[in-house]
């Protein structure tokens, strides 16, 4: 007998950066909807004040949030980021 061939779905790797406060959060907001593999790291940005202040970073301390998602879930993961 043969065995059917199974061609696993595609993945994409979204990363988060996000003040450090609210890291957690965005790991949660993740988690409830149903994206549960993700990894959270603590960055600190070393550009100098004005380049951040430039380009809105007010804080250089952040949170990087790491996750493997289903490509076919990407727009609509990253509409949800955006509208929360």
């Amino acid at each position: 007998m043969d065995t059917p061939i199974v061609k696993p779905k595609p993945l994409e790797f979204l990363v988060v950066i996000v003040d450090m406060e609210i890291g957690e959060e965005v790991s949660m907001f993740l988690n409830e909807h149903g994206f549960r593999f993700h990894f959270v790291s603590i960055a600190e940005g070393t550009a100098p004040s004005e380049i951040r202040s430039y380009w809105g970073f007010g804080e250089t301390e952040k949170s990087v949030i790491w996750s493997i998602i289903p490509k076919e879930s990407s727009k609509y993961i990253l509409s949800l980021l955006e509208n929360e």
